[in-house]
């Protein structure tokens, strides 16, 4: 029954499909939890339904659509802490598109990026695949608080978020200008 749900599930998405797609997918969610079996893979596929179909939409049901990924990949950084990382950086990518946050001036992506920035400082090194995901919401962090923010203090604590920026890329270029142009730092 539970992998003929996800087939459905499937099937009606790949026919875009998305509202008979979200009920075989809930149903079939619903399923393994209540079996135990739920697994991250699981909810990135539901999550990533949704994305689809913000990709495929404009306005309300885009938004729409984006949200609830949001909230999947919440639940998913909750629940599999050994996916909390790329689950978390979704959660940033998501929040930080336009149609949610222009500009990324509402801050809508700090919570899941400082989620991500504080499990990445607790793991200490980082491979190659975690400093990609972090790279991002760390720009977005620095941007936010130096640039967006502004004032003594928050351009004080932005600076952390440049350092590590510059640390996991020492080439980009926009990392470089605001270290040596704001922070006066010599690299």
């Amino acid at each position: 029954r539970t992998s003929a749900l996800k087939n459905i599930a499937s099937s009606y998405k790949e026919l875009g499909e998305y509202d008979k797609a979200e009920a075989e997918y809930d149903r079939f969610i619903k399923d393994k939890e209540k079996k135990g079996t739920l697994t991250f893979y699981d909810l990135n596929e539901y999550a990533s339904m949704f994305i689809d179909k913000a990709d495929e939409s404009n306005g309300q049901e885009k938004i729409d659509a984006y949200m609830k990924a949001d909230e999947i990949y919440g639940k998913a950084a909750d629940k599999f802490l050994e996916f909390a990382d790329y689950a978390l950086y979704r959660q940033v990518s998501i929040r930080a598109q336009d149609e949610l946050d222009p500009d990324r001036k509402n801050g809508l992506f700090l919570q899941p990026a400082m989620k991500l920035w504080n499990l990445m400082k607790a793991k200490g090194e980082l491979d190659e695949t975690q400093k990609a995901r972090l790279f991002r919401p760390t720009l977005y962090l620095g941007w936010y608080y130096t640039m967006t923010k502004g004032g003594k203090a928050n351009i004080n604590y932005g600076k952390q978020f440049w350092l590590k920026a510059y640390e996991i890329d020492p080439t980009q270029n926009t990392v470089k200008t605001v270290l040596t142009k704001i922070y006066k730092m010599k690299l």
